[in-house]
């Protein structure tokens, strides 16, 4: 299901008040309209298969992970932790480039209302 939210790295919504509720929005619409597990539907899942111990549920699309177990921790290739990760200095996803504040966008004068 196609989201606004989708960007790749880097790139930020605009300030726009229409596609910040779009944002905002568009997730809870697919979740209404395609079920909870839509994001097991294949054209919208992500292209690295998802481990984890979240199963079953309503609209189940895929095998529901076969019969792996649902514990943890188990001995039958689930998901492990990775302790290398955790800490400090162990940021998911590093900043890199340009950081800094974020300019304030001044839409006081904007006329959001006429088409």
């Amino acid at each position: 299901a196609m989201s606004p939210a989708h960007m790749i790295a880097g790139v930020e919504a605009s300030p726009d008040k229409m596609l910040q509720g779009r944002l905002f929005s568009y997730p809870d619409t697919h979740m209404h309209r395609l079920g909870a597990n839509y994001l097991q539907i294949p054209v919208n899942c992500p292209f690295a298969k998802v481990r984890n111990y979240q199963r079953d549920g309503k609209m189940t699309i895929n095998d529901n992970q076969g019969g792996a177990p649902n514990y943890f921790p188990n001995s039958f290739s689930g998901p492990v932790e990775r302790p290398d990760l955790v800490g400090p200095g162990h940021d998911h996803f590093p900043v890199t480039g340009h950081t800094g504040d974020v300019k304030r966008y001044n839409s006081a004068d904007e006329d959001n209302f006429t088409q």
